[in-house]
């Protein structure tokens, strides 16, 4: 089973991602920043995820929307996405947040239950709260962490992926190494793919890991790979599964 994550960048060259991503002919995608209402060059306007709900035939998936943002393309909504290969049967949205500056508000955790091989499977996907990486948890983080964690512990089997804005010394990056297995436990920088400030912080290259892969036991990780980005901030990483 091949599972596969990207924050694709509400801006990002959406024809060329849908292309990359189909080289890699995944089981499970999960994607973040998948933007509704902008005004995007290289998608198809307005829904992205609709874009790729239809270039992506023979995926079941499930959308839910996030943070409504504002930029020079516009406003409109970000969110999370899950792509299944085997029919999703359900799904379930928690709420983190609602921070009042506009980088974190309805902040979510998004569930889905599939079934592969004969055997149900939770796939859970993220985009926390961003915060500058070199420094500790801020009381934001904290708050919303508490929350993420509380609606992990009875998922299993499942796995677990997102952009969880957060270095590896974080709570939250640490809480869920204890309760799953990480894909990539030496932590390879994720982030970013191209220079920019975040929240006053220069990154200029790939210098901190954001983007994570967890699984529980149920499985055996058989491979596991940072992509080469280029249309967006966030490389994409894809791992390869095996039931125990």
């Amino acid at each position: 089973m091949r599972v596969f994550n990207w924050n694709i960048l509400f801006s990002g060259d959406y024809k060329k991602q849908i292309t990359f991503i189909k080289k890699f002919d995944p089981d499970i995608i999960t994607l973040q920043e998948v933007s509704q209402h902008f005004t995007n060059p290289g998608g198809n306007g307005n829904d992205v995820y609709a874009f790729f709900q239809e270039n992506l035939p023979g995926y079941s998936s499930v959308y839910a929307p996030m943070t409504q943002h504002t930029s020079p393309l516009g406003t409109g909504w970000l969110g999370n996405a899950i792509f299944s290969k085997t029919p999703i049967t359900s799904h379930t949205v928690h709420f983190l947040d609602n921070h009042p500056d506009g980088w974190g508000s309805d902040r979510n955790l998004l569930l889905a239950t599939t079934n592969i091989a004969g055997k149900a499977l939770t796939v859970a996907t993220t985009h926390l709260w961003v915060q500058r990486p070199d420094e500790p948890d801020s009381k934001e983080k904290t708050e919303e962490t508490k929350k993420f964690l509380a609606y992990l512990p009875t998922m299993s089997p499942c796995i677990l992926t997102g952009d969880f804005n957060a270095a590896p010394q974080n709570n939250v990056v640490r809480e869920c190494e204890k309760r799953f297995k990480n894909a990539d436990p030496k932590h390879a920088p994720t982030f970013s793919c191209f220079p920019v400030y975040l929240r006053g912080l220069a990154i200029n290259s790939l210098e901190y890991t954001f983007d994570y892969l967890f699984y529980t036991p149920e499985f055996v990780l058989v491979d596991f790979k940072i992509l080469p980005g280029t249309t967006s901030d966030h490389t994409p990483i894809i791992a390869e599964l095996n039931w125990r």
